[in-house]
């Protein structure tokens, strides 16, 4: 796989790996560390939720869920992250299985960080899912 100028522009297009297409990008695992099984579980809750026009990218190091250019959740490796409304934090982090999300030891925001046990549930999962998208 490589990325190679398309002839005038300077854009940047990703060519298929092995001639598959459509393919996710090969990535380091510097690049993102995410549990690829929770990413789909995402995106299959969020179409059930009846979400069109969400897009997943690298973000943190994580694979963030986007609506438009805001981001509202994000799947780590063993966790993920969820933007939490204001008025909803404090009772969000009370929860079991939920902490107040803190990348380099400062929190962030109204983001929490959410266990795998805490969303083991599909029906957990979308009410987190749903609540990410309250807060943009």
């Amino acid at each position: 796989m490589g990325r190679v100028p398309r002839e005038g522009k300077s854009e940047r297009v990703c060519l298929p790996a092995r001639g598959l297409w459509p393919q996710r990008p090969i990535l380091s695992e510097s690049e993102t560390m995410h549990d690829e099984g929770l990413l789909l579980r995402c995106l299959d809750s969020l179409a059930a939720m009846g979400e069109r026009g969400i897009r997943d990218k690298n973000v943190f190091g994580m694979r963030g869920l986007m609506r438009g250019k805001s981001m509202f959740a994000a799947v780590g490796e063993s966790s993920m992250i969820v933007k939490v409304p204001a008025q909803d934090y404090q009772q969000a982090v009370t929860r079991p299985g939920v902490r107040p999300f803190t990348p380099g030891g400062q929190k962030l925001g109204t983001w929490v960080e959410i266990s795998d046990d805490a969303i083991a549930d599909d029906p957990d999962l979308r009410d987190w899912l749903a609540t990410g998208l309250r807060a943009l």
